[in-house]
């Protein structure tokens, strides 16, 4: 009778994973897989941090904001050809303000970018690089993740800061 009891369990066992579509235990898995990779910083004064972002807030353009991958009305996005837990790499465009005649009414204007990020401590990339080519010129810039007091004020900030 037991050999028979433990047949049937078997069987059951293998209708319900048979039955179960693919996705659902790729789904359950997928969570624990992302939850031990390193994010990036998106930027901004949200502190918001995020593996594979779409976009990124940074400085690269030597202006006050620069993104890449989306910038609002433009469209655009980052699409990351690496992610592992000790470097990420990713393409999109890297969107820059001419600040002609002003910052405020500066034309926004596309270029093809390169994104790398590496060095993690404490589950976060702390190392930015963005490459690109703005008038002809290859131009690299190099990031580090920082925090940061804004405005003079006691607000602490996560930012990146440009390094050479």
């Amino acid at each position: 009778m037991r050999p028979r009891l433990v047949l049937v369990s078997v069987a059951v066992a293998v209708l319900i994973v048979a039955a179960t579509p693919s996705g659902a235990l790729a789904t359950r898995e997928g969570p624990r897989r992302a939850s031990r990779l390193p994010t990036l910083l998106t930027g901004g004064m949200d502190g918001r941090f995020a593996v594979r972002p779409a976009s990124i807030l940074t400085g690269a353009g030597a202006t006050v904001y620069d993104f890449v991958g989306a910038y609002p009305g433009k469209g655009g996005r980052i699409r990351w050809t690496a992610w592992t837990t000790r470097k990420a790499q990713g393409v999109g465009t890297l969107w820059i303000n001419d600040c002609i005649p002003s910052t405020a009414d500066g034309t926004w204007r596309g270029h093809r970018a390169t994104v790398s990020a590496s060095r993690v401590r404490n589950r976060h990339f702390t190392r930015l690089t963005v490459r690109f080519r703005d008038d002809a010129e290859a131009k690299t810039w190099k990031g580090v993740l920082r925090r940061a007091e804004w405005a003079g004020e006691r607000i602490s900030i996560w930012t990146w800061t440009g390094r050479d």
